[in-house]
């Protein structure tokens, strides 16, 4: 049977025809969705970790049980797994491991577009680099041959273009594997240990190599042989877009041990060498370590482009070496509407921001934001937060930013906005060491009882597992107490005069306090305990005889929920309110009423 699936959709179907019985993810665009679809086979055991490090070492204990096991994340993913995964190369495994990382060329939802090749090459393990959905699957099923052969993870790198893009695979059957042997060698990387790891490690890499070199997975296709093209991934279809015959390709899809016996037997028989990647010169640098000439980054440099950021496309290969600009219908400017990200109407978010917005412009504060949804706090109209690092940072530098401030005598607030699934996945830890350290700054944790802006998946707090089946939630009050925190407020971020009340009288304190701002996000499907004890407004209405068309309730919300009439110079809500009444609470004329309150 023929399908059409997304580079993600193909990775459940690749573990699940593998046999895979284990998979663990944390989500983050573009690897969101992978776990997802992974959670439809019943014969997997799935489940949302509280971050990547937690699931790589899931998916390692389940390998180390002799089963084939998952872990997925996003591009940054890795650099919080890293510890597991650099540390898992030296003594090894007993079942079949992989990891699927995928990688963001083009910043659409990261702070970082890191080419995660490097890692491949760092910790000396296998990578496999797929084009298309189909080599998705295809290369599960043999990465995991190779991890439980040579007893090592091996990494599926994806791009954003392939975990989104369809094109068509064949359904097989799933093949049941038998779990592999346990073995009582103990795997446990102490110094004395160390040489005869090493030693396995470096026979594992040679054996690895001669696999490489002879994978279905790199290939040469010759037509002429005036230009020869080295390309991975997505750019290896652009390059046969744009060259077609005029050039040959040696295709690169078994990517770490780079293949250079083939490499080098390419480049005899080719005039012109070309390297085609994305993102770093990963390829082109380990042709230049071999003394191979090679034409790569700067020939778009010459270009005018910036070669080590962002997508790859057509248009910018036939520009590059043709010198051809391609025709596009220009679009017509007037109607062309700027749509700048922003909070969905009925965001509790949006009450927090509005506060404390109002407080950074009262008070002398330093607002440290995080990861998610709450970034938008740092843009218009609240412009309410000052710099973001990453998941979890906020909380230690408020911590950081507090001491120093506390040291120079500064009566100067440090304030940490973090979300409550961010919280779980790595502000717990920033907590128990600003508490430890008796520090004093103002956190604030966001708690709209999901994980929003990676689509909505479940959390220690949200009240249910994976598979929908609901359980009772983490409550964010008990794990800050158990720290020793006295200072603990929870509020309904809804309500501007009670969210206003406790950060006023946190900021005006010199002691560390907790606020939490509760309400479930709108989109959010709520938990039968979670419809008794949330009550949400039953309509907004404007009274157009009030409204003055002052637009304060759009300077200070930015709701899309709400539209100004230029015509009768009034503002309107439309069909996406959904009534949280903020807009009502800030109205100066009395305007907007909210009705069921």
């Amino acid at each position: 049977m023929k399908k059409f699936l997304t580079g993600n959709e193909a990775v459940a179907r690749g573990v699940y025809e593998a046999g895979a019985t284990f998979a663990s993810a944390y989500p983050g665009t573009p690897s969101s969705e992978i776990l997802k679809e992974v959670g439809e086979y019943s014969e997997i055991y799935s489940e949302w970790a509280t971050n990547e490090k937690v699931s790589l070492e899931a998916a390692i204990g389940s390998a180390q049980a002799g089963m084939r096991s998952m872990a997925a994340m996003k591009v940054v993913g890795l650099n919080v797994a890293a510890d597991p995964f650099m540390s898992i190369s030296l003594p090894g495994i007993d079942g079949g491991l992989i990891l699927v990382v995928c990688d963001e060329p083009g910043y659409y939802s990261s702070q970082d577009e890191q080419d995660n090749r490097i890692f491949a090459e760092f910790s000396n393990m296998p990578m496999f680099e797929p084009s298309d959905s189909g080599e998705v699957i295809d290369m599960i099923k043999d990465a995991y041959e190779i991890s439980e052969k040579q007893k090592t993870l091996v990494t599926i790198r994806m791009t954003g273009r392939i975990c989104h893009s369809k094109t068509p695979v064949t359904f097989k059957e799933r093949v049941e594997k038998e779990p592999e042997n346990i073995s009582k060698e103990p795997k446990v990387p102490l110094p004395a240990a160390m040489v005869g790891m090493l030693a396995r490690v470096n026979k594992r890499t040679k054996e690895l190599t001669e696999l490489s070199n002879a994978s279905k997975y790199n290939y040469i296709e010759y037509n002429s042989k005036d230009i020869g093209i080295i390309s991975s991934g997505v750019p290896y279809y652009y390059a046969k877009e744009v060259f077609g015959n005029k050039a040959s390709y040696l295709k690169i899809g078994f990517s770490y041990p780079m293949p250079m016996e083939m490499i080098k037997e390419f480049a005899r028989n080719v005039g012109k060498l070309i390297v085609i990647e994305e993102l770093a010169p990963y390829i082109e640098n380990h042709l230049k370590n071999e003394g191979i000439e090679c034409i790569g980054k700067d020939a778009f440099v010459k270009a005018g482009f910036n070669p080590y950021t962002g997508e790859y496309s057509v248009p910018m290969l036939k520009k590059t070496f043709f010198n051809e600009d391609s025709k596009y219908i220009q679009a017509k400017r007037e109607f062309i509407v700027p749509r700048p990200p922003a909070l969905c109407a009925g965001c509790p978010h949006r009450g927090t921001f509005y506060v404390l917005s109002k407080i950074r412009k009262k008070y002398d504060v330093i607002v440290h934001g995080d990861i998610g949804c709450y970034g938008l706090g740092a843009i218009p109209p609240f412009n309410a937060v000052d710099n973001v690092v990453c998941m979890g940072a906020s909380l230690s530098m408020a911590h950081g930013s507090q001491v120093s401030f506390n040291r120079r005598g500064i009566k100067k607030r440090s304030i940490g906005v973090i979300g409550d699934s961010t919280f779980y996945h790595t502000g717990v830890n920033s907590l128990m060491n600003t508490a430890y350290n008796k520090g004093t700054p103002v956190v604030c944790i966001l708690d709209n009882k999901t994980t929003a802006m990676t689509g909505h998946q479940e959390n220690p707090g949200s009240g249910r597992l994976l598979a929908g089946s609901e359980v009772e939630p983490s409550k964010l009050e008990d794990v800050c107490a158990s720290f020793g925190i006295k200072n603990i407020t929870i509020v309904n971020p809804m309500n501007l005069t009670e969210s206003e009340e406790a950060l006023t009288k946190a900021v005006e304190s010199d002691e560390l306090h907790v606020i939490i701002f509760r309400y479930p996000c709108v989109m959010k499907k709520l938990t039968k305990q979670e419809s008794i004890e949330f009550k949400k407004p039953a309509s907004v209405t404007i009274d157009s005889k009030k409204c003055t068309g002052c637009k304060v309730c759009l300077k200070t919300t930015g709701c899309p929920g709400l539209e100004y009439d230029k015509e009768n110079k009034k503002v309107n809500t439309n069909s996406a309110c959904v009534s949280c009444g903020i807009c009502a609470q800030v109205c100066p004329a009395k305007a907007i009423e909210r009705a069921g309150v």
